[in-house]
């Protein structure tokens, strides 16, 4: 049976960690559509011949929006009843993931535009 994760006093930099992540998958899992599995590998190959997984434990992917927000969880983390979806991840990056969120929330975000040139 699954544990409601919450912070306690004493916990170590990885406990902490942890239940941050822990945290983020569960707000993502409130506000999925679905999840799939990530199917995509590495361009690398086992010994067998078999591609390794591009995310090898974190396979699982909840989608968000339709897919313009996309986030990966541990493959034992458990969705409950959220419906298994095929894969509908639109390309985004991961800044784009979050630059969506700041805009529909109005947040302002100053940009380094010496590593970000393509502003």
């Amino acid at each position: 049976m699954n544990r409601i994760k919450t912070w306690r006093e004493g916990m170590s930099d990885g406990e902490a960690k942890d239940l941050a992540y822990w945290e983020r998958n569960m707000l993502a899992l409130r506000y999925a559509d679905g999840w799939y599995f990530d199917d995509i590998e590495d361009n690398t190959y086992l010994a067998d011949g078999y591609p390794v997984a591009r995310y090898e434990g974190w396979r699982r992917v909840l989608s968000l929006d339709g897919g313009k927000m996309t986030f990966h969880v541990p493959d034992d983390f458990d969705v409950g009843n959220l419906p298994q979806i095929s894969r509908n991840w639109d390309g985004h990056t991961t800044e784009e993931k979050w630059r969506r969120i700041c805009q529909f929330r109005e947040v302002r975000f100053a940009y380094d535009e010496t590593v970000h040139s393509d502003r």
